[in-house]
């Protein structure tokens, strides 16, 4: 509701302003309004203002102050005895902007989206894998449960630049649950996409950091009987169809297929959704595939489990050939 101020007393405010020479804010202080009040009724009640403060403060003091230790302009203007308008008008002289609001409505920095977009992929693949998105008032808000100490790790190397980490206690399960609070620029993440953007498939780096998330997230590399196996099964039906699709423009031969329907039998876990799965199982495209995502994955197992099967494949490849 809208709350009128009136200051009456006239010899009060001309003591206040030009007896105790204190500025129209810190008067505003004292009646808690606005600067701009204060200057209304000077002019009202005919008392001379005085001239404008000069307020001497370089360009990389302010950057530092505002920025760097991140002072509000009230914080600021009361190092330099002057008003926060002042403050304001020297950032607008020098060329600076204002913080984002969400730099300064919350606690914690958020460090705005930098990457390139093959980095924006691999964030749209960990979100289509196992990543819960939500937005909350101006923030993003991204997070998963597991009781896995890499899937932990992970978030952290790819989120924390970008804003801060909370982790909670581990859960009867023994699961715990990260959370980071990302600012707007991270609004990409919040849509859980049925199947692969376009402009992912369109560009080969895209599609390979989106692929090598989502095998962090959904993948299986193993050996299985003395031979290597590449294998992803989730319920995603229509984006392991893409990656089985694409996977040919990579002369990589991969076998899609319904691996168990949805059931909801006795004595066992529900199951609501047929499961998909795409496995590899041929040498060479074993080989193509690992050799593809090896500078890419960053998931610590999955990374290790990569590292073992290529050397079986070359092993087999060698022996192969001989």
């Amino acid at each position: 509701m809208y709350r009128k101020i009136v200051i009456p007393k006239k010899i009060k405010l001309r003591d206040l302003y030009v007896k105790d020479n204190l500025s129209t804010y810190k008067i505003a202080d004292i009646f808690d309004c606005d600067p701009k009040t204060i200057y209304r009724y000077l002019r009202l009640y005919g008392i001379k203002t005085r001239s404008l403060k000069k307020v001497a403060i370089r360009k990389e003091d302010l950057y530092d102050n505002y920025f760097n230790k991140k002072l509000s302009l009230k914080e600021i203007s009361k190092k330099y005895n002057c008003c926060p308008v002042t403050i304001l008008d020297k950032m607008k002289k020098f060329g600076l902007s204002r913080r984002t609001i969400s730099e300064t409505s919350t606690k914690h920095l958020k460090k705005n989206f930098d990457g390139s977009r093959d980095i924006k992929a691999y964030m749209i693949g960990f979100r289509t894998g196992d990543l819960g998105a939500r937005k909350s008032k101006n923030l993003i808000n991204i997070g998963c449960g597991t009781t896995k100490q890499p899937q932990i790790g992970l978030i952290k190397s790819v989120f924390g630049n970008y804003g801060p980490i909370f982790l909670s206690k581990p859960g009867k399960s023994g699961a715990k649950h990260i959370d980071c609070s990302l600012n707007r620029t991270f609004s990409f993440l919040l849509p859980r996409h049925n199947e692969i953007p376009v402009w992912i498939l369109n560009r080969k780096s895209a599609f390979l950091n989106f692929l090598a998330r989502y095998t962090d997230a959904e993948g299986n590399i193993c050996i299985s009987n003395g031979r290597a196996k590449f294998r992803i099964r989730t319920y995603d039906k229509k984006i392991l169809w893409q990656i089985n699709k694409k996977l040919g423009d990579f002369s990589i031969k991969s076998l899609f297929r319904l691996e168990k329907r949805a059931h909801t039998r006795k004595n066992s876990v529900p199951q609501n959704k047929d499961c998909w799965g795409i496995t590899i199982n041929e040498r060479l495209s074993l080989h193509k595939i690992l050799l593809l995502l090896k500078p890419i994955l960053k998931h610590n197992k999955r990374r290790g489990d990569l590292l073992v099967a290529f050397y079986n494949v070359e092993k087999r490849l060698k022996i192969s050939s001989l």
